[in-house]
């Protein structure tokens, strides 16, 4: 352990606190998920371009969060920042710090995602208005709010190395200047723009994953509990036989709306049908918020 570790007079360097194996957990850890990322992200775009399935704005929503992944990952997976630890602002710095800010585009396509499955379940907006309304919207949040955020620190020359020394990112110069009366800072940490570049869009990506997959929720354990309501029953008369449509529970409305198509029982398959799609995509909404929270949890623990 180093001798300037927690010295009130110096800067403090949270990797000269560290064991020679902390330090190489954290050399090495984050190379196999920047290679996996990489991985996905290259398969999920040959996937979506070989297979010509760039019409639906699901796939392109997908390959925007694909191709914003790469950008924040290859350069983790060939030089992590650990193997060139930073000491002060540099050319070097500014473009990991960059890098790090930027890396919340790929929250806030999460959150886009979020809102496509709401959209198509809950609302059952057809994919012709999602492409021509909210998928602009999608790209241009998801895209301009971090770049906008990395341009106003880059204008103001904030991006400074963490006091980890492994990356660069928004925070007061040197480490440790904030909570030491001792020592001074050379650049100072602006709360604003913190909240505006970090805090909002985690914030927001959250609130939209938590509200959106509790109304899908919700909107599919209706639609099951709507298509469990109804049985159908098939009657044999003297003049032929021919279906009809008995219904427990049900209003009056239902009970029109199944005696008009009773023949061919056209609304209780419609039902059933869209209890059964909404299950299959709340499902993959599902995954994809659990994906986004695990890989916020390995930060953490980490």
């Amino acid at each position: 352990m180093n001798n300037t570790c927690g010295v009130p007079n110096e800067p403090f360097v949270f990797s000269e606190c560290l064991t020679p194996n902390q330090t190489m957990l954290l050399k090495y850890l984050p190379v196999p998920a920047a290679f996996l990322s990489v991985i996905g992200s290259i398969l999920i775009l040959y996937h979506v371009i070989i297979g010509k399935k760039l019409k639906r704005t699901y796939h392109r929503i997908m390959c925007g969060t694909s191709v914003v992944d790469i950008i924040i990952s290859f350069p983790l997976m060939i030089f992590p920042p650990a193997f060139y630890p930073i000491n002060k602002p540099s050319t070097l710095c500014t473009i990991d710090g960059m890098r790090n800010i930027f890396a919340f585009s790929s929250q806030l396509y999460t959150a886009s995602l979020s809102c496509y499955y709401l959209l198509i379940i809950n609302y059952e907006v057809k994919d012709e208005r999602l492409s021509g309304l909210y998928e602009p919207i999608f790209h241009a949040v998801s895209l301009l709010w971090p770049l906008s955020a990395a341009l106003i620190i880059l204008s103001m020359r904030n991006f400074v190395p963490y006091s980890i020394r492994f990356g660069c990112g928004l925070a007061p110069y040197p480490g440790g200047c904030e909570i030491k009366d001792s020592l001074d800072c050379e650049i100072e940490l602006p709360h604003w723009l913190l909240h505006y570049a970090m805090g909002m869009p985690l914030i927001v990506t959250f609130l939209l994953l938590f509200t959106n997959n509790l109304r899908i929720y919700w909107k599919v354990r209706h639609l099951e509990r709507a298509n469990n309501r109804y049985s159908v029953s098939r009657h044999t008369s003297d003049s032929g036989s021919h279906d009809t449509i008995s219904i427990a529970n049900a209003n009056d409305d239902d009970q029109q709306r199944c005696n008009y198509c009773c023949c061919c029982s056209c609304f209780c398959r419609k039902t059933k049908l869209n209890a059964s799609k909404s299950s299959r995509v709340a499902g993959q909404a599902i995954l994809y918020m659990l994906a986004f929270l695990s890989s916020f949890a390995m930060t953490i623990i980490v």
